[in-house]
């Protein structure tokens, strides 16, 4: 879930769902290749205008980080590709029309602009519809330094973001393109190493463009919606691609707390709102307000609010009887 930046002017994209992942059951395809317990499948064809591919990884043996597989393509009628159990990582630049990615379970739409990663050790497909004309860069990378140098980059948990100034992106693709074909050479494919880190790198900053602005902002607004769901760190965490200690950092540098202390405010002042204005159980209370139990409800009441729920509500009740003098000043919680 990152930003499009137009010039002077902020736009908030989402990674766009696929309404209905089960288009890809029926998609079988035949076989096109196998390697170490990966098996690829293709339906359907696309046209490569340019396409390089160096299938001897011997190649590679002084490279701990290389791109074996570069290509511009289009796509005009329906084509899928289906990888069972995943071997490499893959990027594919979207320029024009769309196209559909599932990553295990998650699907997705990737629309111009879009680049869609996906990683190794998952069932994967990549279904161009075939209702307009699509164009894009499709990249094929692997090494013993791929793991780190995505965990390094915050890309570990990524798999679609969009892409701000997109000319100066699809150069570096091209430049990436073109290093693939020089694979023959040992040189070659050194500066090809080199043009991928740059292409990895060029993606983390995508990424983190909106981290000091927007971002904690839609943590912010994701957990006033949806406080009385059951939230984790790891939901957040994977629900908006960034590791947890990132997640905790950014929203602690914008709101000056992380985001379960904020959960837990929001929890509590709807419970006191409904113990003054309902007459439900401290139980129903309890459960609508996102706790996981009457009994940690009322722990966690009580230390906020030096009093116990009942109390709470008794003493509230007492200040909202007509003609009563309000003779208890409303409650802080503890800072």
């Amino acid at each position: 879930m990152y930003l499009s930046i137009k010039k002077n002017k902020k736009k908030l994209r989402k990674m766009k769902p696929l309404d209905n992942p089960e288009i890809f059951k029926d998609l079988k395809g035949r076989i096109f290749s196998w390697e170490k317990d990966c098996s690829l499948y293709r339906d359907g064809d696309r046209k490569e205008f340019v396409g390089y591919y160096c299938s001897d990884f011997s190649l590679y043996s002084e490279c701990a980080l290389f791109c074996y597989y570069g290509v511009y393509q289009m796509a005009d009628t329906l084509c899928n590709f289906r990888r069972v159990n995943q071997n490499f990582y893959s990027a594919d630049y979207i320029l024009s029309g769309c196209a559909y990615f599932r990553m295990g379970k998650q699907c997705f739409i990737a629309e111009p602009g879009d680049v869609a990663l996906l990683h190794p050790h998952n069932d994967t497909e990549i279904l161009y519809p075939g209702t307009e004309s699509t164009r894009s860069y499709g990249f094929c990378f692997n090494g013993t330094l791929c793991p780190e140098v995505f965990r390094s980059l915050g890309l570990e948990h990524v798999c679609c973001l969009t892409i701000r100034n997109r000319v100066e992106f699809e150069e570096s693709c091209k430049r990436l393109l073109d290093s693939v074909k020089e694979y023959r050479s040992r040189d070659g494919r050194i500066i090809s190493s080199g043009r991928l880190y740059e292409f990895l790198q060029r993606l983390s900053l995508e990424k983190h463009y909106p981290v000091e602005e927007e971002f904690p902002r839609q943590i912010h607004q994701y957990l006033q919606n949806h406080f009385q769901e059951d939230i984790t760190l790891g939901r957040l965490s994977r629900m908006f691609q960034v590791s947890q200690p990132t997640l905790k950092q950014v929203f602690f540098r914008a709101y000056h707390q992380n985001p379960l202390q904020y959960l837990r405010s929001l929890r509590l002042e709807h419970a006191a709102k409904m113990l003054v204005k309902s007459d439900c159980s401290i139980k129903e209370i309890a459960l609508s307000s996102g706790f996981s139990s009457p009994q940690y409800f009322c722990a966690v009441f009580s230390s906020w609010y030096r009093c116990s729920p009942g109390e709470y509500r008794k003493m509230r009740s007492r200040t909202l009887l007509p003609g009563s003098p309000s003779r208890f000043p409303d409650l802080k919680g503890k800072n």
